[in-house]
């Protein structure tokens, strides 16, 4: 097949070739994500086509960081490596911003978009791909989300492995945008408070204020270094959001202290809260690992149960972007033992609550699982 092609096939190899030559990167790239799409609509009606969907899926994670290659002309090959970004090890482009403004700034999540508003102000505009309920462990990145990255002027993500389906996709778009990981300071620091478990980082720093608060200094001098002509605003803007964070801070120590001391213990779906209890004095349980994709492990979740019903633990909480199922399950197992332990309410673990809610921003959905907290366990 000449370079200039684009195939799709299946089994019989029915579907056509598309030509690519000289049309604008955005139509490639649809066409190219079109082609996959209907591979994927043809497993469903036909059972010829399974060995085809297979093959896109494990191929899934190079995919979309190639069609990158295709729209930035990259002219590297394979899918780059995927361990740097987990590292918080991604590679600038050495750009300084030249465009107008307000800069276009792309961020994997909400609490990550919210900091760059915060911190860039009126020189940008800020939209994230992950939305509310929406968990970044399993997110994968659409054809409009590699539209949105490529035409960005800047992306910042979490990193530390949270948005691990689009590790590769960072990397590649490291090479020609500036592309930034908000933990990539912490990371570089060798920052005590960050936790490792199996191997793996936490990704969920947010949990831990005091910690945030140090990733939005960060955020400033990475804007700063992009774009050095208003550097001076976004060190202003950045310390008086951490401000409102140092105070946001404190309000967490102040509320967890109000719980009984022998029922300091959150039990919930997946590890996301651990930085939260070492920063605030509480023991953390989750049944699953710190990504929601690990599964359960039943002696785990024995373990738990066990605890729980000896220490007389009142309740147990579900996580917004995570179906209720496993902590039911839970809930159902203790009280099969005897101990009525309740569901204590709905956290946000990994995303931000519904535009429009109290936990909608991201001062709003700490205080929001806060108090959702202190309420279920001091009964």
């Amino acid at each position: 097949m000449p370079p200039d092609c684009l195939a799709t096939s299946s089994t019989d190899g029915r579907l056509a070739r598309r030509r690519t030559t000289g049309l604008p990167a955005a139509l490639a790239a649809e066409i190219i994500c079109v082609s996959l799409f209907k591979v994927s609509s043809y497993n469903h009606i036909a059972p010829g086509y399974s060995s085809t969907m297979t093959l896109c899926h494990r191929f899934n994670r190079c995919l979309v960081p190639c069609l990158v290659i295709v729209l930035l002309g990259l002219g590297v090959a394979g899918c780059g490596d995927p361990d740097s970004h987990m590292r918080g090890e991604t590679t600038h482009s050495a750009k300084t911003f030249a465009g107008s403004y307000p800069m276009k700034v792309t961020c994997s999540t909400g609490q990550v978009a919210e900091m760059l508003e915060r911190v860039g102000g009126e020189y940008v505009q800020v939209e994230a791909l992950v939305g509310p309920g929406i968990d970044p462990h399993m997110y994968g990145p659409t054809a409009s989300d590699v539209e949105r990255l490529v035409g960005a002027d800047a992306i910042f993500y979490n990193g530390l492995h949270l948005e691990g389906r689009m590790a590769d996709l960072f990397v590649q778009l490291a090479r020609k945008r500036a592309t930034y990981a908000v933990t990539e300071g912490i990371v570089a620091r060798k920052d005590k408070r960050l936790r490792e478990l199996e191997g793996l980082d936490d990704p969920h720093v947010w949990h831990d204020v005091a910690l945030w608060k140090d990733c939005v200094h960060d955020v400033a001098a990475m804007l700063g270094e992009f774009d050095p002509q208003h550097a001076r605003q976004y060190d202003e803007n950045a310390h008086a959001y951490m401000g409102e964070l140092a105070e946001l801070d404190q309000y967490c120590r102040n509320e967890i202290a109000k719980i009984p001391e022998n029922r300091r213990v959150l039990v919930t779906a997946h590890d996301a809260f651990g930085y939260f209890g070492t920063a605030y004095e509480i023991e953390v349980f989750g049944l699953k690992g710190i990504s929601s994709e690990d599964e359960i492990d039943l002696a785990h979740q024995d373990d738990i149960k066990a605890l729980l019903i000896e220490r007389r633990i009142p309740a147990v909480f579900v996580e917004s972007a995570i179906a209720p199922r496993t902590i039911d399950s839970l809930v159902e197992t203790c009280r099969a033992a005897g101990w009525d332990v309740v569901n204590g309410g709905e956290l946000y673990a990994d995303a931000l609550g519904e535009a429009g809610s109290k936990s909608s921003n991201y001062a709003g959905m700490i205080r929001h699982n806060v108090q959702t907290i202190v309420q279920a366990l001091s009964k």
